[in-house]
C-alpha cells in the first residue's frame, strides 16, 4: 500500500495543545517538524539501506566497508540488513536506478561524495513522494 511522504512546501505542521487567551499562549507545546528532520527520521534510514544493500551485493564490500563508506557504524548496517531499520521500500524505478548510480559513486569515492549522493537522492525521494510499506 503506497504511503505518501510529503516533505517539500506542503509538509504538514503539526500544532498540538494550543490554546490562545489574551495575548498569551496557555500550553504551549507545539510540535512543528522541518522537511530535514522528516528527512531525517524518515527518508534517511531507508536510503542508508538500500545503499547498504546495494554497496554489499552489486560492489562486494563487507559489513565494516560498507559501514566506513556510509560514515555509520556496523551494527547500523546489520539493522539495514535484517530490516530492523528503513522499513519502507522505494518502489519508483527511476529512483532505484538513481541509488545504483549513487552506490557506484559512493563505492569508489570519499566521505563527501557520500554526503553529495544521501542528499540527491533525498530531494528524489521528496520529489517523487511515493514509498511503499513493506
Amino acid at each position: 500500500m503506497p504511503l505518501l511522504v510529503a516533505l517539500n512546501s506542503g509538509l504538514t505542521v503539526l500544532y498540538q495543545c494550543i490554546t490562545l487567551r489574551g495575548s498569551k499562549v496557555d500550553n504551549h507545546k507545539i510540535i512543528m517538524k522541518i522537511p530535514c528532520e522528516e528527512a531525517v527520521w524518515y527518508i534517511l534510514p531507508i536510503i542508508r539501506k538500500e545503499f547498504t544493500k546495494s554497496l554489499i551485493k552489486d560492489h562486494g564490500l563487507t559489513q565494516r566497508k560498507a559501514a566506513e563508506k556510509l560514515g555509520i557504524t556496523e551494527a547500523a548496517i546489520s539493522q539495514y540488513i535484517s530490516k530492523k531499520r528503513g522499513d519502507l521500500k522505494i518502489s519508483n524505478p527511476t529512483i532505484q536506478k538513481e541509488i545504483k548510480v549513487s552506490t557506484k559513486r559512493i563505492a569508489n569515492g570519499n566521505a563527501e561524495i557520500m554526503k553529495i549522493e544521501i542528499c540527491r537522492v533525498c530531494r528524489l525521494l521528496q520529489a517523487k513522494a511515493i514509498l511503499e510499506k513493506k
